[in-house]
């Protein structure tokens, strides 16, 4: 063999073999935080001047916060199919807590996780979000054990509290099992996605008593101070753990809360902002920009696709929602779209045909309607951002175009959500019925 033939064989292998042996990529990783009936308003990185939450505050600084985010259903269950979904309640069909269960043949995020072989886990934190309602479908790991004894005996941290109630448990015990499923699972160097829920904000407000003496009147902002606590042990353990870098963090609520607003208390009987406004933020240092805020409005089912697109997946099947991921990265311009929402919650709860209600909401004009699409009130969220001037009456919204649009859109929103659902709805067994009791969404 010539000395040239030789050389050019010697490029060719040493090509072949830095070619043939690229390293494998960097694993991703997603932890996402649901903080269940959370208003944004409490938080101070959203302006509460009553609730201090440095741990969620030092996530958002770190991160990008969307102002404005929208929530499809005042209600847990509802919401979270929407977020691990992609899709409308009209489209999902979960219409209620517990009366309903997701369809099995609706593919969800973990699902579609699952088969791309990342690791799922979740850690839940109520009973509307046990498995037998569909949405442990896609999780290799899903606890959502109550436990009916007291934490403290023995601990360390006694001040955790408890509520006994085996329907529900403290963000603190949510946070132990989210540490302990990160210490055996979060160092093998694999992609995972990890859900945390917290649901120390609920009804009835108890919080611990570290907590409670800073509020003594106003027991809502304990519970979410108490939250944010938890969430910071968790923000603590996965850096302790050498995973905060390269990890994706995103936090957001399911709904809001009413706080004397319109005359209410608790969530599920309206359709107005403080129940359907939620925070919403991401985090991926190095990739997404550190304390930026964004104005406008998005929405929950928004949550899915994003979550595919970090980690290099299609969602294969139609959503409502759309990604942004460009949004977050990029700077891309924040799709704009109609928001719908819905709640017939009442119609149960006080077993009154048709006092459901069903809103659109266009730019800065949200309209609210019955169940036949007859409007009930409207208003405009720029210059009436707490909803406390009905515009039904103006004659000048009326005439122009956009009103007419409006009412198509929420009419045809209505046609699909009235559809038959192809899933039975679940019968309320003995544990069911109490559970509901005890988190007050049965009299």
């Amino acid at each position: 063999m010539s000395r040239a033939a030789s050389t050019c064989l010697a490029g060719v292998l040493i090509l072949c073999s830095s070619g043939c042996t690229s390293s494998p990529p960097l694993p991703k990783r997603c932890i996402f935080i649901t903080l269940d009936t959370c208003r944004a308003d409490r938080l101070t990185c959203y302006g509460s001047q009553t609730a201090q939450t440095p741990s969620l505050d030092r996530l958002a600084a770190a991160g990008t916060l969307f102002e404005d985010a929208f929530a499809p259903v005042p209600l847990t269950l509802p919401s979270h199919c929407s977020m691990f979904t992609g899709l409308l309640v009209s489209h999902h069909r979960v219409r209620d807590n517990a009366w309903y269960q997701l369809g099995s043949d609706i593919p969800t995020l973990a699902v579609r996780l699952m088969e791309a072989g990342i690791e799922t886990a979740a850690v839940i934190a109520s009973f509307p979000l046990e498995r037998r309602f569909g949405l442990a479908r896609g999780f290799s790991h899903y606890d959502d054990g109550f436990s009916l004894e007291p934490v403290g005996t023995g601990d360390p941290k006694p001040w955790y509290g408890h509520r006994f109630s085996r329907f529900e448990r403290r963000g603190e015990e949510v946070t132990d099992g989210a540490l302990v499923w990160l210490r055996e699972h979060g160092s093998r160097g694999k992609s995972f996605f990890l859900w945390v829920h917290y649901f120390d904000p609920h009804s009835p407000y108890d919080p611990p008593p570290l907590f409670a003496d800073r509020f003594p009147n106003q027991p809502y902002n304990g519970e979410v101070e108490a939250m944010d606590h938890a969430i910071g042990r968790l923000l603590e353990g996965v850096r302790d753990h050498g995973l905060e870098k390269d990890t994706l963090f995103v936090a957001v609520g399911d709904h809001g809360e009413s706080l004397g607003e319109h005359g209410q208390h608790g969530h599920g009987y309206s359709l107005y902002q403080d129940t359907l406004r939620v925070p919403m933020i991401f985090r991926l240092d190095g990739v997404i920009p550190a304390g930026r805020r964004v104005q406008d409005a998005v929405q929950l089912v928004d949550l899915c696709p994003t979550v595919l697109e970090f980690f290099g997946l299609t969602p294969g099947v139609p959503m409502d929602g759309e990604s942004l991921w460009q949004v977050l990265t990029k700077q891309a311009p924040v799709p704009r779209r109609p928001a719908f929402a819905e709640t017939v919650y009442p119609e149960r709860y006080y077993k009154r045909p048709g006092a459901g209600s069903f809103c659109v909401r266009v730019g800065s004009w949200k309209l609210i309607a019955d169940r036949q699409g007859k409007p009930r009130e409207l208003y405009n969220l720029d210059s009436d951002p707490n909803e406390l001037t009905n515009l039904k009456e103006d004659a000048v919204f009326w005439e122009e175009a956009q009103a007419a649009q409006m009412l198509a859109l929420l009419r045809d929103y209505l046609r699909e959500a009235e559809q038959p659902s192809p899933e039975p709805v679940t019968k309320l067994d003995t544990e069911a019925l109490e559970a509901m009791k005890a988190l007050g969404y049965v009299r």
